[in-house]
């Protein structure tokens, strides 16, 4: 019998397509990819299961060749906008075929990142798939970070999937401005998701910041205007209160602006978005700009004598022969004068010319959970659900991180700041107490129906494996490796 493969509907995504397959044609490998891809909870650019060749071996090519499923499945347009050229390469040949699941895509801080978004649904793009391709799908610009209403429609997202609880929770009540940001924000991100040419979304930023005069011809930044005018911008919030601590950083502004001037890194789209909305609904920098506001730009290299530039290039690169396990701090700190003179003038070459990066000993320093982002990871959110005559659910710490889809590090740095989280206590939901409850369960059931009670029966109908209730029950398998058929009295 040959396999069913649903038709794809417009702006429809591929973790969505292959979520359709594996309910359609039931094929072991896309069931096995699917069920992987909800254990990670962070989809590839919010929208990719897994590498789009492997996406298309196991869809048999029905959906289009790779780049087809890149530009119309996918938010590629979306993450190209803020890479700089040579990263653009990078991206496609990693998000195709590389078997490392990180990519160069920049990323926001855990618990702040926008995650898993197949669950959030538009109630009226989904009644339009219904007609059109007779089911529920999960569309692009559902899937958009941070956006809590449709781009086309203005109708708030709902929760349709278990999932997104996450970021469902994250979607709080706001006032009319707030809503009025949020939908603006919708279609904005929708058109960076959509622009011609969206790699060049980093140029035309650069150039409306010295149109609306934040950037001097001589290339100086008015620091203090651009970051008051940002904020200002976004002072009403957004319904997604992520979004809203993001937007109030007080040195978002500046942060995007170095990020834009650096060529070995991208700009999140998130960022680029907020950047180019603050930009075109300015109306300039009006006050002048003292020593104190102003940065300035790396002047050109050919503005620079070239004796003057070979002569300080063969000096810093005489200093790193000498000292050649010195980390980049250090070696700023002894030559700051070279190193200032290098970064003004010369800073591509720098940039290739230095210490590798080097990690300290105790690995990256995390932050402290914020208060709002405590009441989220707290708020109220039911637990699952057993069916009719199946055992109790295991509401473990692994089945609270899928509910809620997180991803492993945003869930074990949630439980290190917090006993709780939602309706998982991991002081009261310890595993004895989790097998208790459903070796319990199935000993009741089987006395019920009169069936033996034994190890093996107790751990087929409780789900469990034999090994786990026969160290319930003994305290070590081996013991009651003879038991099996004793009746088991408790």
């Amino acid at each position: 019998m040959l396999p069913i493969f649903y038709p794809a509907a417009d702006d429809e995504t591929a973790f969505s397509l292959l979520c359709a397959a594996a309910v359609s044609t039931g094929d072991r490998e896309i069931c096995r990819t699917v069920a992987m891809a909800f254990r990670r909870c962070y989809p590839l650019i919010y929208t990719l299961p897994c590498r789009v060749r492997r996406f298309c071996e196991l869809t048999r090519g029905l959906y289009g060749g790779e780049l087809e499923v890149l530009h119309h499945h996918a938010l590629f347009a979306y993450e190209l906008a803020g890479m700089p050229d040579f990263l653009r390469g990078r991206l496609q040949t990693q998000l195709i075929s590389e078997l490392r699941f990180r990519t160069c895509a920049p990323r926001l801080p855990v618990l702040l990142e926008s995650g898993h978004r197949y669950g959030m649904r538009c109630p009226e793009c989904q009644a339009a798939s219904v007609v059109a391709v007779g089911r529920g799908v999960s569309l692009c610009h559902e899937c958009l970070p941070y956006v809590s209403r449709c781009p086309h429609h203005h109708a708030p997202l709902r929760l349709s999937d278990p999932c997104s609880t996450f970021e469902a929770l994250c979607q709080q009540e706001a006032s009319a401005a707030s809503r009025s940001n949020s939908e603006r924000f919708a279609v904005r991100s929708f058109a960076t998701s959509r622009a011609s040419e969206s790699g060049r979304l980093r140029g035309v930023v650069s150039h409306l910041l010295v149109e609306k005069g934040y950037v001097s011809p001589d290339g100086r930044l008015s620091v203090n205007e651009l970051c008051q005018d940002f904020a200002k911008n976004f002072s009403a919030g957004f319904e997604d209160c992520r979004l809203t601590a993001i937007a109030r950083e007080s040195d978002l502004a500046l942060r995007i602006y170095r990020s834009l001037h650096r060529e070995d890194r991208g700009v999140h789209p998130v960022l680029l978005t907020l950047m180019l909305w603050c930009l075109d609904e300015s109306q300039g920098c009006k006050t002048s700009r003292t020593s104190a506001s102003r940065r300035a730009i790396s002047k050109p290299a050919s503005s620079v004598p070239h004796e003057l530039s070979s002569r300080k290039r063969a000096e810093w690169l005489k200093e790193r022969a000498t000292h050649p396990d010195e980390s980049r701090s250090d070696a700023r700190n002894r030559k700051s004068a070279l190193w200032f003179w290098l970064r003004r003038n010369d800073r591509a070459w720098l940039i290739l010319n230095q210490a590798p990066r080097m990690r300290p000993a105790g690995g990256r320093r995390q932050r402290d959970i914020p208060s709002w982002m405590t009441k989220v990871l707290k708020g109220d959110c039911a637990a699952p659900l057993s069916g009719t005559n199946l055992p109790p659910p295991l509401c473990s710490a692994y089945q609270a991180r899928l509910h809620y889809g997180l991803n492993e590090g945003a869930f074990r740095l949630a439980l290190k700041n917090l006993s709780k989280v939602g309706w998982y206590d991991k002081d009261s939901c310890s595993k004895r107490r989790l097998v208790s409850h459903r070796v319990e369960w199935a000993m009741s059931e089987l006395n019920r129906w009169r069936q033996p009670v034994r190890p093996d029966t107790i751990a087929r109908a409780a789900r469990l494996r034999v090994e786990t209730v026969l160290v319930f029950l003994y305290g070590s398998a081996p013991e009651a490796r003879g038991a099996g058929g004793v009746k088991i009295n408790r």
